[in-house]
């Protein structure tokens, strides 16, 4: 009669060394792997919000080529009027009495009246809403703004303070902060949007600037009017990006979306 010898190596089960081993090869894999999804994930908010603002500037651009003006309040419109030419005669819509920002106020030429707003008051007649629910804004009521009730912008609906369009009607970029945004109310087809207009920020070489920032009067930089940098055009749009940080010693390229 032939015996089968049983191996014991072969019953028995795995040592705690072993196991050890394992674990600390899983958790090194996930070390190299995490700031790879984060990133990932970052570059698709990124995304979404570029999105979002290319929406924006969509609806804005319709209703001004319906209307022919902006989509802004009666208070907006005095507060740009009254500006001095150093801020632009424009007008920011930013974090003004925002629900949940906890962030730094955006530099606004909106002081000179007294007057701010958040851009729950572009939103009001961009989607064509006398009120919202839990907002006391009521620039668009009777659709004063939008008299013929176009839904220029479908944002994404929000609840609370997350991404989209919330019941305060402001529209929050993917990283829960509200979307800036400056209007050209003195019709020059040059918008300086809050931050962005310092030279601290947007200056990259001479009179030109980042993101196709530049100075509205190049031939006034020599005589110290340097605080002017904008757009060419008649609004613009930013989110303050992954860091929800924006100040006027740090410049553009290291900051926003």
């Amino acid at each position: 009669m032939k015996h089968t010898r049983t191996h014991k190596r072969a019953e028995r089960g795995v040592t705690l060394v072993e196991l050890l081993v394992v674990i600390s090869i899983i958790a090194v894999l996930a070390g190299l792997t995490l700031p790879v999804i984060g990133k990932v994930k970052i570059k698709g908010k990124i995304t979404e919000a570029r999105k979002d603002m290319a929406d924006i500037g969509g609806a804005i651009a319709t209703y001004k080529a319906e209307y022919s003006r902006m989509p802004v309040s009666t208070p907006a419109q005095n507060a740009a009027n009254g500006a001095p030419f150093t801020w632009g005669g424009d007008f920011v819509f930013g974090t003004y009495g925002v629900l949940g920002y906890s962030g730094v106020g955006t530099a606004t030429n909106n002081l000179p009246s007294g007057y701010e707003a958040n851009n729950s008051e572009v939103m009001l007649v961009l989607t064509a809403t006398e009120q919202f629910p839990t907002s006391t804004n009521t620039v668009n009521a009777g659709h004063a703004k939008n008299v013929r009730k176009t839904q220029f912008l479908n944002a994404k609906q929000a609840e609370g303070t997350q991404s989209g369009l919330g019941d305060d009607g402001v529209f929050r970029d993917p990283f829960l902060q509200p979307y800036i945004i400056t209007l050209d109310l003195n019709y020059d087809d040059f918008v300086a949007p809050a931050v962005y207009r310092f030279q601290s920020v947007s200056q990259q070489s001479g009179t030109s600037g980042f993101y196709g920032l530049l100075h509205r009067d190049p031939v006034n930089v020599p005589l110290g009017n340097t605080d002017d940098y904008g757009l060419r055009n008649d609004f613009a749009i930013w989110s303050v990006g992954p860091d929800g940080k924006f100040h006027q010693s740090v410049r553009a390229d290291g900051e926003g979306t």
